[in-house]
């Protein structure tokens, strides 16, 4: 009996003890917990609210309506707009450079037209002429070469240019030749030209002066065989039929 009542108390001290410590961990547990509620609903609300974005939206009012912008937003376009007029007064100043330019060439080209034009000389009538004297060119060497149809009416058209509007001719061949300097080597194939068809000039009026003065001598020759041969004098008839 006495053993009996000995395993009994022993079961009792090990159901005991088990008991305390199973129920040690739900202490511990309980010590863990907050006292107060409110402090673990203020520590989440501190943990979603994120300082950056309230730095990065700025809100501002226009009468009662609230405007929320990003100051990020806001610098880009800024920049953006500074970008956008810089380069917008660039164009206009190339704008403006090329229209002063184009204007300085227009009087350029005016007043050198004024210039070549003599105020004696009317240009309606002497260019009707110059054109007239072209066409002429044109007609006379229909049945040449393709160079020479190209080279006569050019020709003929200076020719009457020359003869009908002369101080106007002399103004545009000094512009030309103000032109031709600027190239040397066209100014030397002008030059070559020039005196080419000086000399040419000068031989053809030296073989019409050498072509009348044989003819005239040859007219001479023949009045006076006639008059040798048949004592009539043909000068002196002509001149008494002239006088009757």
């Amino acid at each position: 009996m006495k053993l009996l009542t000995g395993q009994k108390q022993l079961l009792t001290l090990l159901g005991a003890g088990i008991v305390s410590y199973s129920a040690i961990p739900v202490a511990m547990a309980d010590s863990k917990k907050p006292i107060y509620d409110d402090e673990e609903k203020n520590e989440e609300t501190v943990v979603v609210v994120q300082p950056e974005e309230t730095q990065l939206i700025n809100t501002e009012y226009v009468g009662n309506t609230p405007i929320k912008s990003s100051k990020f937003l806001e610098e880009n376009i800024e920049v953006a707009r500074k970008w956008v007029y810089e380069q917008s007064q660039t164009v206009q100043a190339k704008v403006d450079d090329s229209f002063q330019t184009y204007l300085q060439a227009e009087r350029s080209v005016t007043s050198t037209v004024s210039n070549l034009k003599d105020e004696n000389e009317d240009i309606l009538p002497g260019g009707i002429y110059i054109l007239i004297g072209a066409l002429s060119g044109s007609i006379f060497a229909r049945r040449r070469g393709f160079v020479l149809r190209t080279v006569t009416p050019v020709i003929f058209g200076l020719g009457a240019f020359s003869y009908f509007l002369p101080k106007t001719f002399n103004n545009t061949r000094a512009l030309v030749w103000s032109f031709e300097q600027k190239s040397p080597a066209i100014a030397d194939t002008h030059i070559q030209i020039q005196n080419q068809v000086e000399s040419l000039a000068e031989s053809a009026k030296s073989a019409a002066e050498q072509s009348q003065s044989s003819l005239e001598s040859g007219v001479h020759s023949v009045r006076q065989f006639v008059a040798e041969s048949t004592g009539l004098q043909i000068g002196s008839s002509s001149s008494s039929n002239n006088k009757k």
